[in-house]
């Protein structure tokens, strides 16, 4: 079950020159405002992450394709989302709006010129002059409004003209924040500028009861072999042995992202970063281990689900792809026929993190619920085993700022395992005595087992971030946000407990080694339980 406390995220800006006298309205553009200072806003927290994007700089260094700016765009495709796109400008409006056309020559002509595009053309809020050309003055016979040929791409880094710093600032998340509201009319949202210093601050914890819980409930085969093996000794009948092991796995979480960057797009550089995420809920799992044949193997990580939070992409400034999935692993190695049935289960109803660690406090907290254990063996042969299981819950942030100039992925996990340890001494015995009232040997034969088992269960809730974003950081990083190990079981069975094969158990740590598959000596035993909690 998931806790009450959830961590909330939520946006406020920083106390910089990044942020400096900007202009706030709507994705749906103010008439009225041109881009002397640009925002918008757009995002519904669900297919597309709330955000808000502001620029700032010179205005010889921006323009303005909305009405805003004077100018009426044409031939603009709506989903051009790469490569560069050919369109004409016309200058139309009130006269006080096509003053303003002019200012897009500032600095000495269009080119290399961010401008703000209107909300059906293309799928960025800005694009960059790569070129232009006036048919007013091309055409010596034109009489109508002044018109450009215009050429636009995505391609900040291309800038080449030095008009001034142009610095802009995003952030994103799947929560809404109080002060961010649906503006009237449209799914968009309008953000209420806050100053307390921040990228970004935790948002209000009720929030996350708004985000939908992720289900998973899976059962599956996560890995089947077999081999074939000689027939025993005067039998003639050969036999395939096997190894496999299902999973039935269950996880209900809610998960929260935010993510802030504030940076120059020319001189292109990042002056700040900061990611807050949580992670609330419970998983489980049962891995079953059925082993015929005895060696070891790794399933390595296997993904069990994964799906997209939602995140946004604004076209040469940023992409953010947040995504949450469910990875499970198990390894064994198994010296004799066996049936294995190990768990991990926990709740973990407060998880919050923050990259990098230096930007705010990360904190967490779990509890481990019941771990089914189910331990029937071949109770002829004596041999140890182990059983490591995983199950680990994860959000990613992948990231992509400038158009590559930084990449990285930034991620959550919430690691559980169990371990389980055997050691085994087999018994059989044959008890053959002579019947003196007929003559006969009545053959009577008995199996049974000693030896000692033990279940530790951990979790270690972890944040991390692989590639770089200079100069936040430049190597892979990962720390530990909490810790926990516990020994669920450890009991020894049969023979005066085996207190010696206790100590044994206790003594022997060995790394894990990859053994190769081989038949079992004397073909399939009954397998006898011998634990079952």
């Amino acid at each position: 079950m998931l806790g009450t406390s959830f961590l909330a995220l939520a946006f406020a800006l920083a106390q910089s020159t990044v942020l400096a006298a900007t202009t706030t309205f709507s994705i749906t553009n103010d008439i009225h405002t041109s881009c002397a200072d640009c925002s918008s806003f757009r995002g519904n927290g669900r297919t597309t992450a709330f955000t808000s994007f502001s620029l700032t700089g010179p205005s010889n260094g921006m323009s303005d394709f909305t009405a805003s700016g004077g100018w009426r765009i044409e031939g603009c495709d709506p989903n051009w989302k790469t490569g560069a796109t050919h369109v004409k400008i016309v200058c139309a409006g009130t006269r006080l709006q096509q003053a303003r056309c002019a200012q897009l020559f500032d600095g000495g002509g269009a080119k290399d010129t961010i401008v703000k595009l209107p909300q059906n053309c293309g799928s960025g809020p800005i694009a960059r002059v790569v070129a232009s050309v006036d048919i007013t003055k091309a055409n010596k016979f034109y009489r109508g409004p002044e018109t450009h040929a215009v050429v636009l791409d995505y391609n900040f880094g291309a800038i080449e003209t030095n008009r001034g710093d142009i610095d802009f600032e995003v952030t994103t998340s799947n929560v809404a924040d109080t002060g961010v509201v649906p503006a009237p009319g449209n799914g968009d949202v309008a953000v209420s500028r806050r100053e307390d210093g921040q990228l970004l601050r935790r948002w209000e914890k009720t929030k996350m009861f708004d985000l939908p819980a992720i289900n998973v409930d899976k059962t599956w085969n996560m890995f089947s072999t077999s081999i074939s093996c000689p027939a025993p000794e005067g039998t003639g009948i050969g036999f395939d042995a096997s190894i496999s092991v299902d999973a039935d796995v269950k996880v209900d979480a809610h998960v929260g992202f935010g993510f802030a960057v504030a940076g120059k797009i020319f001189p292109p550089k990042i002056t700040k970063m900061q990611v807050l995420g949580t992670l609330n809920g419970s998983a489980s799992g049962e891995f079953v281990v059925k082993a015929q044949a005895t060696g070891s193997f790794d399933t390595g990580s296997i993904p069990i689900y994964e799906m997209s939070l939602g995140g946004i992409d604004i076209p040469g400034i940023l992409k953010v792809g947040p995504t949450f999935g469910v990875y499970g692993n198990l390894n064994a190695d198994v010296g004799v026929a066996a049936q294995v049935k190990a768990g991990v289960a926990w709740n973990f109803p407060d998880v919050e993190m923050a990259f990098p660690q230096d930007s705010g406090a990360s904190s967490a907290n779990a509890a481990q619920v019941s771990n089914p254990l189910i331990v029937s063996l071949d109770p002829t042969v004596s041999a140890h085993g182990t059983v490591n299981a995983g199950l680990i819950p994860r959000i990613d942030l992948g990231i992509s700022i400038l158009s590559g100039l930084a990449q990285a992925t930034v991620y959550l996990d919430v690691a559980a395992t169990a371990v389980l340890d055997l050691n085994i001494e087999g018994h059989a015995t044959v008890d053959a005595p002579i019947n003196a009232s007929t003559g006969q040997t009545d053959v009577t034969t008995s199996t049974g087992a000693s030896g000692c088992a033990k279940l530790n269960g951990g979790i270690d809730i972890s944040v991390g971030a692989k590639g770089s974003i200079k100069p936040i950081f430049d190597k892979e990083v990962n720390y530990s946000i909490f810790n926990k190990e516990l020994e669920v079981f450890n009991k020894c069975f049969g023979a005066g407990d085996a207190a010696a094969t206790r100590r044994t158990l206790e003594r022997r740590e060995r790394a894990f080694e990859k053994r190769d598959f081989i038949c079992p000596a004397l073909g399939l035993a009954d397998l006898l339980e011998l634990i079952n909690l």
